[in-house]
């Protein structure tokens, strides 16, 4: 940063070096950017600034990174999708293995697939939970025998070339990584 003065606010944020973001063929498409909150610059007169954390939504350490950038999420509405498309769940924002409502989660399409905030991808699952345990030679089925039920839906907030964050608006269980997904024309 070049010049630094009082009243400015600055972003603070970490880059989390050991969360990678990839796609199916293993590539790497974008890290995990931890927003920690801004700060207020109170005192410019030495060679440390002085400053004070105005809001945080999580531990902010030394050694944490700043930034002009602001971010905020924005508040976004719903945007009919134009197109059909299958994706998946690749991550959550925080490392957690399942995911609810209100969880933020990175899918694998982003602008070069035609998704812009506001789309909506329903959340599906096909298969039958009794047959995972209780499967034999005589009582067996194909996940492609049972048809795909919607056990949710997820709206994109943030859009990258080739994936975009969004947040799970509602689900009737908690999902994973590699969750099914399908954004359906229209809705």
């Amino acid at each position: 940063i070049e010049h630094v003065g009082v009243g400015d606010e600055y972003t603070l944020y970490r880059v989390d070096d050991e969360r990678v973001l990839t796609n199916d063929e293993g590539a790497e498409i974008g890290r995990i950017v931890r927003f920690l909150g801004t700060v207020r610059i109170l005192d410019t007169t030495h060679e440390l600034v002085k400053g004070i954390i105005t809001r945080a939504t999580e531990e902010i350490f030394r050694d944490d990174l700043v930034a002009e950038l602001q971010f905020d999420v924005p508040t976004t509405s719903p945007v009919p999708n134009k197109r059909e498309q299958s994706a998946k769940v690749i991550d959550a924002f925080y490392e957690i293995d399942e995911f609810a409502e209100h969880i933020y989660v990175f899918i694998d399409k982003g602008k070069r697939d035609g998704v812009v905030p506001g789309n909506r991808f329903i959340i599906r699952e096909r298969g039958d939970p009794y047959f995972d345990i209780h499967r034999t030679e005589k009582l067996n089925a194909n996940l492609k025998d049972f048809p795909w039920q919607d056990v949710g839906s997820i709206m994109v907030v943030q859009t990258f070339d080739n994936h975009c964050l969004g947040v799970i608006t509602s689900s009737i269980h908690e999902i994973g990584k590699g969750q099914a997904l399908y954004m359906y024309a229209n809705y």
